[in-house]
């Protein structure tokens, strides 16, 4: 009996087009939103594209790696990310309280930034300026 060889196929490449068809697939995003997060990446240097093809630059997949490492679970998850724009859609149709949703996602990011090393809590008011001479 031959053994047959066999390659593993990578997936194909995300065009501009198929990236803007997952992250509608993903809830992550809108419509008004696509394009400027294709120019963020592409003007980033996170991604490039060859042949109407995206392909992740060192760069990009340097900063994955590291906001994976460090950040995920939070906005770095794609779960986390739909059920927060799923929050904002629930708000925009009068199904949930912003302050409550917009509070959560506050101390999401204060945390993250704290980890980043945020020295303070620009969500406390500023301090009150001494009376002038």
């Amino acid at each position: 009996m031959k053994s047959a060889k066999r390659a593993t196929k990578p997936p194909p490449r995300y065009t501009q087009a198929s990236l803007i068809k997952k992250l509608e697939r993903d809830g992550i995003g809108r419509p008004s939103t696509y394009a400027a997060i294709l120019r963020t990446i592409l003007m980033r240097a996170y991604v490039e594209e060859k042949k109407r093809k995206l392909h992740a630059t060192t760069l990009g997949m340097s900063v994955t790696e590291f906001l994976v490492r460090h950040y995920s679970g939070n906005f770095v998850d794609l779960n986390y990310t739909a059920r927060l724009e799923e929050e904002l859609d629930r708000i925009s149709r009068g199904e949930a309280d912003w302050e409550k949703v917009v509070t959560e996602a506050s101390f999401a990011v204060l945390a993250l930034a704290k980890r980043a090393g945020l020295w303070g809590n620009p969500l406390d008011p500023p301090p009150p300026k001494p009376p002038a001479a």
